[in-house]
């Protein structure tokens, strides 16, 4: 089975990854590519990696890396030198490549883009959705719809597609990197912080008022700490939460390996799940900190259950005053937080590893390549 993932990554992210590697230019492509995935963001590239023990022949393509497509073209296509479009670089990757399953993520612009570039050039098309996506989506050039909530599933199952429920997962290799990581932070979050987190917002501003709180924000996409802070006070005026509090306690942004840095740094790291989420868990920061061995602090939704056990191996909240109370409760009594996440990590590690996702993952591909049309 042939797979080729094309992603759409945070452009913030692969700005600072492109810094980073920039005293790499004139590698190989796979080497470049290599080091951009051992920076470990994100889940999907993780789990897709290890098809390759299941007899999988995998290739990726990041619609927005385009350090990485000029090095792909450079060492591909020869006749054509560097100057390539990433449209045209992506058809004619997946032209050479012949995909079996092309497997999906980003934005709708990238989504649109990929199915127009490649739709004729796979056998198979699986989209990934764990965000709002608009209704003008061409899902009918689709045929299976992965999701981490279980809200999308029945909401597009109920549209006629094929819709199934992959959760996310710890890739156990990321603790190589962190072995020197000490637990000198008693609170942390780590995590996205836009409108669509309204019911976020308002606790980590509780949190900031009541506990020793260290923020970072993913979706926050200026590269200095003083833009961070000023793109919180226009969420502040956007989003009908005030921010104020929270701007003294925001530390950056952290993607990759540095976000599981401070993971691994939390004695407690406070989780809150998309509005949308319908009170169904199963985020992939659930999965993040819990295999980084923080405790985690999270709601108690009605399947907490099937994930973690919520009195040993995660710590639940029902409202924002309990939040409060527990947060204060377990930042005064650390070795009571250190010995839940010690839990937690062992059961993220035996239940909620990129191994046991990735036979999951190569189950839905296998029965989608079985199966004729994108309807249900």
């Amino acid at each position: 089975m042939r797979v080729l993932v094309v992603w759409d990554y945070p452009t913030a992210y692969v700005t600072s990854v492109a810094g980073r590697l920039g005293a790499a230019v004139g590698c190989q492509y796979y080497e470049l590519l290599t080091a951009f995935l051992d920076d470990q963001f994100g889940w999907p590239a993780a789990v897709t990696r290890r098809l390759g023990a299941l007899g999988a022949d995998v290739e990726f393509h990041f619609w927005n890396a385009e350090f990485l497509t000029n090095a792909w073209v450079a060492d591909n296509v020869t006749t054509r030198g560097a100057q390539m479009s990433q449209d045209d670089a992506l058809r004619e990757h997946a032209r050479r490549f012949r995909p079996d399953v092309a497997w999906i993520g980003g934005g709708p612009a990238a989504v649109n883009r990929t199915l127009a570039a490649i739709r004729s050039l796979t056998r198979k098309v699986v989209l990934w959705i764990a965000s709002p996506q608009p209704r003008k989506l061409p899902l009918h050039k689709v045929d299976l719809v992965l999701t981490s909530h279980s809200w999308f599933v029945d909401h597009y199952s109920s549209r006629g597609l094929r819709v199934q429920k992959l959760l996310p997962a710890f890739e156990e290799r990321i603790l190589d990197g962190l072995r020197d990581a000490q637990r000198d932070l008693p609170l942390t979050f780590v995590g996205g912080l836009t409108r669509a987190h309204r019911v976020r917002l308002r606790a980590l501003k509780q949190l900031a008022g009541q506990t020793p709180l260290d923020l970072w924000g993913t979706c926050l996409t200026p590269p200095s700490d003083s833009g961070g802070r000023a793109q919180l006070r226009r969420l502040w005026f956007r989003s009908s939460v005030s921010t104020r509090d929270l701007i003294s306690r925001f530390r950056g942004p952290a993607w990759g390996m540095d976000l599981y840095r401070v993971l691994a740094r939390s004695v407690l790291t406070f989780n809150s799940h998309i509005d949308i989420a319908h009170r169904q868990a199963g985020n992939m920061r659930m999965f993040e900190a819990t295999g980084c061995g923080a405790a985690l602090l999270t709601e108690s939704f009605e399947n907490l259950h099937e994930l973690f056990d919520p009195e040993t191996e995660v710590i639940g909240y029902r409202s924002e005053r309990e939040l409060v109370e527990k947060a204060k409760f377990y930042v005064e009594r650390p070795e009571l937080a250190l010995a839940i996440g010690q839990a937690g990590q062992r059961r993220a590690l035996r239940s909620h590893n990129t191994v046991v996702r990735a036979e999951e993952l190569m189950s839905q591909f296998g029965t989608v390549l079985t199966r004729t049309g994108g309807r249900r």
